[in-house]
């Protein structure tokens, strides 16, 4: 099955999420997660081109996302999702090094998100964020890439069940992840 590099983009951060995980294991130490404050505090602070943060709102100027958006919810506090007003539309906001990555989601797209994570078990995650971001760096300068979707899984030790499971919902997601984009920092 052959995916767009468009989906693996959104994939790879959405695992980079869900590896975000309790570290509680063998240490009886444990980990609170963040709350959202975490990440709209993180974009509070952050300084964008075309983006100004106000509070819960993000405001994306010049751009084919341009609007603005309502906090909406947060996965592991390191990533925003927000809501454009007037529409059923979602943004994916990480702020990761300097620059702040986005990518428009569908209703569908963000709850296939949660699927696929449910699907992972943490001792795999940090083997398929490799494959992913293997993937992306052979395919950053082309869009419209597109690749066998068993390069996600090379080396992975899932059943063959949560892979038929992942790659359905793959398939399903075509078209749904639109518009990656990186704004810069100021």
């Amino acid at each position: 099955m052959k995916l767009n590099i468009s989906i693996i983009f959104l994939f790879f951060i959405s695992f980079i999420l869900f590896t975000n995980i309790s570290c509680t294991k063998n240490s009886g130490i444990t980990i609170l997660e963040p709350t959202p404050d975490f990440i709209l505090d993180k974009m509070n602070n952050g300084s964008w081109e075309n983006v100004e943060v106000l509070g819960n709102k993000v405001i994306i100027n010049n751009s084919d996302i341009s609007g603005t958006y309502v906090f909406f919810n947060n996965i592991s506090a390191l990533i925003g999702i927000y809501e454009k007003e007037n529409t059923v539309d979602y943004l994916f906001a990480l702020p990761f090094g300097p620059n702040l990555y986005t990518m428009m989601l569908s209703e569908k797209s963000r709850k296939s998100i949660e699927k696929i994570g449910k699907l992972i078990i943490e001792d795999n995650a940090g083997i398929i964020i490799k494959n992913i971001s293997d993937i992306i760096l052979k395919y950053r300068n082309d869009e419209n890439a597109s690749f066998e979707a068993n390069e996600i899984f090379k080396g992975v030790n899932i059943t063959e069940e949560d892979r038929k499971a992942i790659r359905d919902e793959l398939i399903s997601l075509r078209g749904e992840f639109k518009s990656p984009k990186v704004f810069f920092k100021k």
